[in-house]
């Protein structure tokens, strides 16, 4: 189904249905791919997360190149082209926030990349910083 047809069949415009498929591919990408479960009311096991994983691999290496991506998948998964095409859409929505047909003006964020912690050194001397400008009132 076109946008079109979804917001005939809704009875609302397009830019609404526009807006929730973005907000909802968004939520998507950023739970099974940046693994943020904390509005999630169920479970996902690891195993099926690890199927994400393989396919953000896929993604990755096709560089915008959905042919390439769904051949990766269908041989890594050991799944006919056929098979495959029943769910690459969906996948290559969830990865890149448009459908196959869309071209992205932004990239979904991919996994959350945490920088390490960096401890000041103890053996600097302890700092006083004075503030300027201000004035008490009373």
């Amino acid at each position: 189904m076109t946008l079109q047809a979804v917001a005939d069949a809704l009875d609302t415009h397009l830019p609404t249905v526009k807006r929730e498929e973005t907000v909802f591919l968004s939520f998507l990408n950023g739970v099974l791919i940046g693994h943020d479960f904390s509005k999630l009311p169920v479970w996902l096991d690891d195993l099926w997360l690890e199927y994400w994983d393989e396919a953000r691999a896929s993604y990755e290496s096709a560089r915008d190149n959905y042919g390439e991506f769904s051949e990766n998948l269908a041989w890594k998964w050991r799944l006919t082209v056929r098979d495959i095409g029943k769910a690459a859409p969906t996948i290559w929505a969830v990865l890149s926030g448009y459908p196959t047909d869309r071209r992205s003006k932004r990239s979904i964020s991919k996994a959350p990349v945490v920088s390490p912690i960096i401890y000041p050194d103890p053996q600097l001397p302890a700092g006083r910083i004075r503030l300027r400008g201000f004035r008490r009132v009373h």
